[in-house]
């Protein structure tokens, strides 16, 4: 979809409260008339190009085109306005108008008062409308960038025969920033994804989570849903197999090698906390006993794990798949990709279409686009991701 604009304009926006349509052709055009320039077909929303006044909540029902357009001038900070081609009245005031992420809408027109834009008339700028897809990669990127202690819920296929948990337990790990191996990447996810198509959850999984851990807590060999002491997977309440963390950091409790104690949802901010002193080779009370095992990485090329109630999962799987990944990794494999291309077209035809994204673990800022034949990694190669065998105390952070 082309956005064709004569003028560069700032505006004020939320749609004309219609679904955008970006399966049609559309082209959307700017005329100039007079002091106002028209985008024909352009629905500019919250998120999508615009913010929308907050007078009577930016809606103007009764106004006809020339009321709107008194109204808009009248309000100090209104740059333009929303219309729905099949009314006659009725209007959406909007100012900090972008074309540039405006959807494509042919029910939706956008009026921009010209006396409140900075730039000159002769500006030609073209932009392209955000796809469904590409707006999923725009939303995984920034919450990747969130912060230490929030990020992305991401499951990559590994014990199980799928995306659907075959126990009471399903393992995600967060990934962020911090899940950048200092200094030169990649960003650890487990194997580097090489075990097939990737899972992104959607942000609202974190109301599944059981328990979280600072590092690899092997939590498919552990009781209590994978939050417990070392031992068969259960569903008990049994204080007996608890593995919960003392409030202490000096007094951390481990179960053995590669066996750390478990934090509550409720303290999922300070397990990130200790992640990332694990991953940028501070000392901490589990670095060297509970985080270490002879199946881990080293600490700067470790991950986090989240632990989501199985049976949650598997009842709104359909709800909580956000998009499907193949890694960098995975790509340059053909048996990686294979597989992770079958998994990708069997788990459409059973939970429904997801966006399928590339994940270039050598690119910090931004890891993700839309997944295609020619996907490969703009910034690499990147230092390959240690394993269990490089496990060593005396790296170099």
């Amino acid at each position: 979809f082309l956005l064709t604009v004569t003028q560069y304009l700032i505006g004020c926006g939320g749609g004309g409260g219609g679904t955008p349509s970006t399966t049609a052709t559309t082209t959307v055009t700017t005329t100039t008339i007079q002091e106002w320039d028209l985008l024909e077909g352009a629905d500019c929303s919250e998120l999508h190009g615009a913010i929308s006044c907050h007078l009577d909540d930016g809606v103007t029902g009764g106004l006809d085109l020339a009321g709107c357009k008194q109204k808009c001038i009248e309000y100090l900070h209104c740059e333009g306005f929303a219309v729905r081609k099949d009314r006659t009245h009725g209007c959406w005031l909007k100012y900090d108008v972008r074309p540039d992420v405006c959807t494509v809408n042919a029910n939706v027109n956008t009026y921009v008062y010209n006396a409140r834009v900075k730039r000159g008339p002769n500006t030609t700028t073209t932009t392209t409308a955000i796809t469904p897809d590409a707006e999923v990669v725009q939303q995984v990127n920034e919450k990747y960038n969130n912060g230490a202690d929030s990020g992305l819920f991401v499951h990559c296929t590994d014990f199980d025969s799928g995306v659907e948990s075959t126990n009471t337990m399903i393992s995600f790990s967060l990934v962020n920033k911090v899940s950048w191996m200092i200094p030169n990447g990649p960003i650890n996810i487990y194997a580097g994804g090489t075990s097939g198509v990737t899972v992104i959850g959607t942000p609202n999984v974190k109301d599944l989570a059981v328990c979280y851990y600072p590092c690899d807590g092997a939590s498919d060999k552990r009781a209590r849903r994978g939050c417990g002491v070392p031992g068969p997977d259960t569903c008990s309440n049994n204080p007996n197999q608890s593995a919960w963390c003392s409030f202490d950091d000096n007094e951390l409790e481990f179960y053995g090698s590669g066996r750390p104690c478990a934090f509550q949802p409720s303290r999922a901010q300070h397990a990130m906390e200790l992640f990332k002193k694990h991953k940028t080779g501070e000392p901490w009370k589990l670095r060297d006993s509970g985080c270490k095992s002879q199946y881990v990485p080293p600490p700067k090329a470790s991950i986090n794990e989240v632990v989501l109630d199985g049976e949650k999962w598997n009842n709104g799987i359909k709800d909580y798949i956000w998009a499907y990944v193949i890694t960098d990794m995975c790509n340059d494999y053909q048996s990686c990709k294979s597989t992770a291309m079958k998994q990708y077209n069997e788990f459409t035809q059973k939970y429904g279409k997801r966006p399928l994204l590339y994940m270039d673990r050598c690119n910090a800022e931004s890891p993700f686009s839309v997944y295609s034949a020619d996907s490969h990694s703009i910034v690499g190669p990147c230092p390959p991701q240690p394993g269990p065998a490089d496990n060593s105390y005396s790296v170099v952070f």
